[in-house]
């Protein structure tokens, strides 16, 4: 028989905004070594095109100039993907690297065979690793728009009380990957809603607020 899913799950900490202070930082260390390292570059092809040391002043400006170009079309965009996720959820998640933890009431094969079905759905997909006597699955997503591509990974673990301890988690490829447009947020959400129906979660924190059909 089947266990209901809980129509609403608290907040973390009343916390809507995970990882804002650290997103703006990360934004601005990448900002500005960008503008660095390509002005450095750009600074030594001018000084030596041009036989003066001239060249790093113009170089630098040309570094600064380029990464407020790439970051004025990006970070609109990924400012634009994460209001998306947080009117559908009602909340948002700002880290690269995402990982959520819930405990559900059902059979451990049964839930195996959720994630199992949840990722047949998903297109573009390597499947890297699957062992439901570990209780590990891991696939990579392939390349898009929005991303080189993620490794996503779900971990499941039996309890003595009978629930069953389960870590969904996404990370890019990349490991340099500064903005990711929420891709990895919605992907571990993904899996949390594959798993609705018929499933009861229960929360340390923070999930989802409120659980809706994709």
């Amino acid at each position: 028989m089947r266990n209901r899913v809980h129509n609403s799950i608290p907040l973390l900490n009343g916390k809507r905004f995970e990882g804002f202070l650290k997103y703006i930082l990360r934004i601005f260390i990448a900002f500005t070594a960008g503008a660095l390292v390509f002005g450095f570059f750009a600074g030594i092809f001018l000084s030596i095109k041009y036989a003066s040391l001239e060249g790093f002043g113009t170089g630098l400006s040309a570094g600064f100039t380029w990464a407020l170009l790439v970051f004025a079309v990006l970070l609109p965009l990924d400012v634009f993907e994460k209001i998306k996720c947080y009117r559908k959820y009602g909340f948002i998640d700002f880290r690269v690297r995402q990982e959520r933890t819930l405990w559900i009431h059902a059979e451990y094969d049964s839930i195996f065979d959720t994630l199992q079905n949840e990722f047949r759905t998903w297109k573009k997909i390597q499947l890297k690793k699957k062992d439901i006597k570990l209780g590990i699955i891991e696939i990579e997503t392939g390349r898009s728009w929005r991303s080189f591509g993620e490794k996503v990974g779900v971990t499941l673990l039996k309890s003595q009380d009978g629930k069953v301890h389960v870590t969904v988690s996404s990370k890019p490829k990349i490991f340099t990957t500064v903005i990711d447009f929420s891709k990895n947020f919605t992907n571990v959400q993904r899996i949390i809603l594959g798993m609705k129906k018929g499933r009861r979660l229960d929360t340390p924190g923070a999930l989802v607020p409120k659980l809706v059909d994709r």
